[in-house]
């Protein structure tokens, strides 16, 4: 029985990344047996690719890298990994060599001088495949990101987006100012937005407001989330009541359509030749509140609780 040919291979065998980003390729060894070395060159496309880093790939234990002798100027790199004691048989990946990328456009890396070594220090007949091909990609836009992402309103009352940040597939970002993007409300009937990502609040409910923005032929969206709810309301029950001199009239203090109410501060006016304060107490519509009384006057008529 033959035993099959060793091979080597780049990997993976097509890729896309996005200029001033970095392009990774696997230097794999197929069906090998006793590798304990390797010396391998490769060839790349140095308008559109520089040799940035290589490592050791960890198929062979114990194994290291010596300095590699890079040619960024004709495209060429060579590398030599070794172990001074261990050797591994099967599949696996040897080495792993960086590229950055300075120019868009589709680049080829290919093997040059290629030899491996066994646990003897002697040449193991193997193959080469064809390499691999990485297509750079101009900077493009790749998304925006609006801030906040939520907004919560009171009924009728206006708010405006705070930032339009643009991503791009090389990592960078930039503000976009709010004039350029053009703003849809899903519907009026909640809220609208002006040109200037001003959103006002018309009614109550949910809604979302898309941003657009477009730069060159891509145009991306993002969306805000918007809350509007009903502006609390504050009234004094029963309307009217009627007591007798030195008797006590109490009224209630009301809250309509709160949200989130976790405390307040009322001052109430009264006649103070006809009523004088005596008391007060929680409530109970905040759980775990306490009542503090701030203030009284009983000569202008006024009382402040918290």
């Amino acid at each position: 029985v033959l035993a099959a040919t060793p091979n080597l291979e780049l990997t993976p065998s097509t890729q896309s990344v996005g200029i001033g980003n970095q392009a990774t390729v696997n230097i794999l060894v197929e069906e090998v047996t006793d590798l304990r070395g390797a010396s391998i060159t490769l060839n790349f496309d140095a308008s559109k690719l520089q040799y940035a880093s290589s490592a050791d790939g960890g198929f062979i234990p114990g194994a290291f890298l010596t300095p590699p002798t890079v040619d960024n100027t004709n495209g060429t790199v060579t590398l030599d990994l070794a172990s001074l004691s261990s050797y591994e048989s099967g599949t696996g990946t040897i080495m792993t060599v960086t590229f950055d990328t300075i120019e868009a456009g589709d680049a080829s890396i290919t093997f040059g001088t290629t030899s491996l070594r066994d646990k003897d220090n002697c040449d193991i007949d193997h193959t080469a495949g064809n390499g691999c091909m990485v297509t750079v990609n101009p900077i493009q836009l790749t998304s925006i990101a609006v801030l906040p992402e939520t907004m919560t309103l009171f009924k009728g009352d206006s708010d405006t987006i705070t930032s339009i940040t643009a991503h791009y597939n090389n990592g960078d970002t930039a503000i976009i100012a709010l004039a350029d993007c053009s703003y849809n409300s899903d519907t009026t009937a909640v809220a609208t937005v002006n040109t200037s990502g001003e959103i006002t609040a018309i009614d109550i409910g949910t809604t979302t407001i898309t941003v657009t923005y477009t730069e060159g032929v891509i145009t991306k969206t993002d969306i805000v989330e918007i809350t509007v709810i009903p502006v609390p309301n504050l009234k004094l029950t029963p309307s009217t009541q009627s007591v007798g001199v030195n008797d006590f009239g109490t009224v209630n203090v009301i809250v309509e359509d709160a949200t989130d109410l976790r405390g307040a501060n009322i001052s109430l006016n009264f006649d103070a030749s006809k009523l004088q304060y005596s008391s007060s107490n929680d409530g109970d519509f905040i759980p775990n509140d306490t009542l503090q009384v701030t203030s009284i006057d009983n000569t202008k008529g006024s009382v402040t609780l918290d």
